[in-house]
């Protein structure tokens, strides 16, 4: 005998943005039903849920409702029941005590509480998670006694999450220099950080008090993981992939949940580390580890030890002590003084306080050791130098770059701007701020400008916007080199700006990665251009890129191993990865694939191809019901975009999400949803990526949001718990 499911409907107290960038706005939400398919990944689901995690043991209470139907045995009438949910083997939430009807078969039970973790013995400061299929047992009680049991016939797939405070948003550009900078996850926490980074309570340790270094250290852990083999340190450049620049900036994170590029670098490491500290906060928002983003220049030469990912290659790469073995054509240990022994020219990394203690949190290098651990929040600045780089070499001093120490080689939020120096947003959204060109420390920008000025080509014509198919050429061209589509992925952000990243495969195994980013403008594309310069970590420059070879659009440059050029107003980049066993899964060139003739063979096709015909000219839209008037927690606003088809992508933005949240993305009929949370105004930003040329569009719309009608407070009366948790019985 079996009692049945029929939906459970969970309130969403901070919202959340899911793994195909739908925002989950805070209030009541479907998050299951029998017709449905939830399942995202291994164990989570397409309609995440964030509790919020008060800390105490009355309120270890979920705002959730589980309705059903159930065949009540004649002998359960006027009795009680409760509904179990377990995870894996363990009991992990529990409904209140409630009535079973005198007649009929409806199951209803609203409320769970905690189980695991069990609030009335220790609190959890940390975000925590439940993900995956829960089974559901039916327990009928007599007082304080079980008289019987019946299970779900089915499983359901659910995703809860617990976190102290809603997401953090900014500010990137504070006030005063008394207003810590932040990371902005507007429009609401990103899903597949919880998935990374929030443990499940049965991984917890022993007393509260451990949580928050038992977080830190697992997250280093999980960033770390030496049984994985990508992405691993780029050897031959150091070239960022997940972030922008040395400096931080955009991250996507997307893409390095799914191991999108095969190389990463310091950078990469210490923006992953850094978004994993900033969901690691108080009750106020306020983070518990105050996450700080340090760049040094120079940095100097390593002791021996692996590199991000290489532990799974063995060998000499366990103590490697020259990182760009690949470009200096050596193995990666070399003797102490060989003249070929390669450094970090510079280097980034997390800091951390705790308890007036400021440590180092850097997972790109750990020291030799039968099992190598990264700094994990275990050394101060100085033991960390002191600790990780030759003291018989030539290195960076530990010492802040500030007004009155400006031959300080450490550079954080520096004195004399207020930007910010780290993660800017977890979405990958391309930043070309020119401010964080400014941020650029003085030797690295004069070397830039010296690049740049080489690059420029003085045979193109004056920029102008592209029209042609952007896509559809890259895939075209790929295809003629003996390559297939692996993966295409349209990015959007605000102000306007759209990027399409292209992974093509070969047969023998070569990754080829096409990212074309396109602007309202043709100063955003030189800006990007320089920003991406900003990311490579080797040096110096000039001895790794080379300036116009070969010649393309207005300004280009070359790598071994990749091509980046602006024409008009798109900055393009084409890197090509090895294959597996060849360079050992470096960033190489290879005389199969020549990365630089479909490089020269898109920019033809950018300059030359026809015209697509009737672009889009704007965004023109519709408003349901014709007015941007709402009612706070009333109709959703309703936009629909004629000639949408005309796009590749829309996505939706609002200026004040306190306000209005956006969905993100059109749903399933093509619509744009924003949903009114609180009275006051905001501006909605509808950005779309016009189909084949990839060129932005924006527009805006003003919307005003007036307070719902009052309505008396009841105090919530919570469901009478059971007096324990039935285990099910050994079969």
């Amino acid at each position: 005998m079996s009692w049945t499911i029929t939906s459970i409907d969970a309130n969403n107290e901070y919202p959340v943005v899911t793994s195909t960038n739908i925002t989950i706005p805070a209030g009541l939400q479907r998050v299951w039903e029998p017709a449905g398919n939830y399942n995202d990944g291994v164990d989570g689901s397409t309609r995440p849920t964030v509790f919020q995690n008060l800390m105490t043991p009355s309120r270890a209470f979920c705002r959730a409702t589980i309705n059903g139907t159930a065949p009540y045995p004649a002998n359960w009438r006027g009795l009680q029941y409760s509904i179990v949910g377990t995870l894996g083997g363990v009991q992990v939430l529990t409904s209140g005590l409630v009535n079973v009807p005198a007649s009929g078969n409806v199951v209803q039970a609203t409320g769970l509480y905690l189980v695991s973790p069990d609030f009335t013995t220790r609190q959890v400061s940390i975000p925590f998670r439940h993900g995956g299929d829960f089974s559901w047992t039916l327990w009928a009680w007599r007082g304080n006694t079980t008289v019987g049991s019946m299970n779900a016939n089915r499983t359901t797939r659910l995703e809860f999450v617990w976190a102290r405070a809603p997401a953090p948003n900014g500010p990137l550009r504070p006030p005063s220099a008394a207003v810590r900078t932040r990371v902005d996850m507007t429009p609401g926490y990103p899903i597949l950080l919880f998935r990374l980074f929030a443990p499940s309570p049965r991984d917890l340790p022993a007393t509260a008090a451990q949580d928050v270094v038992f977080y830190i250290q697992r997250a280093v852990r999980v960033v770390w993981n030496p049984s994985l083999s990508r992405p691993r340190y780029d050897t031959r450049y150091g070239a960022a992939q997940y972030v922008q620049t040395s400096l931080g900036g955009g991250f996507k994170l997307q893409e390095y949940f799914n191991s999108a590029f095969e190389t990463c670098n310091c950078y990469d490491m210490a923006g992953i580390c850094q978004l994993a500290l900033s969901i690691l906060v108080d009750a106020s928002g306020a983070e518990l580890a105050d996450s700080r983003w340090v760049f040094q220049q120079p940095n100097g030469f390593i002791n021996p030890g692996p590199l991000i990912r290489w532990v799974t290659a063995g060998g000499d790469h366990l103590r490697c002590n020259t990182p760009f073995w690949a470009t200096a054509g050596t193995g990666p240990f070399v003797a102490q003084d060989a003249p070929n022994r390669t450094s970090f020219g510079n280097h980034a990394w997390v800091e951390i306080t705790l308890n007036g203690a400021t440590t180092v949190v850097d997972a790109t290098h750990a020291l030799a050791a039968t099992a190598p651990v990264p700094p994990n929040g275990n050394l101060s600045r100085q033991q960390y130098l002191d600790t990780t780089l030759d003291q018989t070499r030539p290195r960076g001093n530990a010492t802040a770059n500030t007004a009155t120490t400006p031959t300080g080689n450490c550079f954080l939020n520096p004195f004399y701007r207020l930007d910010r120096i780290g993660v800017y947003n977890p979405w990958g959204r391309f930043s070309v701020s020119r401010n964080m060109v400014e941020l650029v420390p003085g030797p690295l920008r004069d070397e830039i400008a010296e690049l740049l000025e080489k690059a420029r080509n003085p045979d193109t014509p004056n920029p102008s916007f592209v029209n042609v198919d952007v896509s559809g050429g890259t895939h075209a061209l790929a295809r003629a080199r003996g390559f297939t589509v692996a993966d295409e992925t349209i990015t959007i952000a605000h102000p306007a700006s759209t990027q399409v990243t292209s992974t093509f495969r070969h047969s023998n195994g070569t990754t080829a990665v096409v990212a074309i980013n396109a602007f309202t403008n043709f100063e955003d594309s030189v800006t990007a251009l320089i920003i991406h310069l900003a990311g490579y970590q080797a040096g110096p420059l000039s001895s790794i890129v080379n300036p116009g070879e070969p010649n393309l659009g207005n300004y280009s440059l070359s790598t071994a191993g990749s091509v980046f050029w602006t024409r008009g107003n798109l900055f393009v980049h084409v890197q090509r990865f090895a294959a597996p066993g060849e360079g050992e899964g470096t960033m190489s060139p290879a005389s199969d694939i020549d990365i630089s003739n479909l490089a020269t063979a898109l920019d033809e096709d950018l300059a030359s191809a026809p015209n697509l015909t009737d672009p889009p000219q704007g965004i023109d839209y519709e408003v349901e019901g014709g007015s941007t008037d709402l009612v706070q927690n009333g109709r959703d606003l309703v936009v629909t975009i004629p000639g949408g088809e005309k796009f590749a992508s829309l996505m939706s933005f609002s200026d004040n999400n306190d306000v209005l949240v956006p969905r993100g993305p059109p749903d399933d009929e093509g619509r744009l949803l924003f949903y009114p949370r609180a009275p006051g105004t905001a501006e909605i930003s509808i950005v779309g990526a016009a189909k084949g040329s990839l060129r932005p569009f924006e527009t805006t719309i003003g919307v005003t949001v007036t307070r719902e009608e009052a309505v008396a407070m009841v105090e919530e009366e919570l469901p009478q718990p059971p007096p324990f948790v039935p285990h099910l019985p050994e079969e």
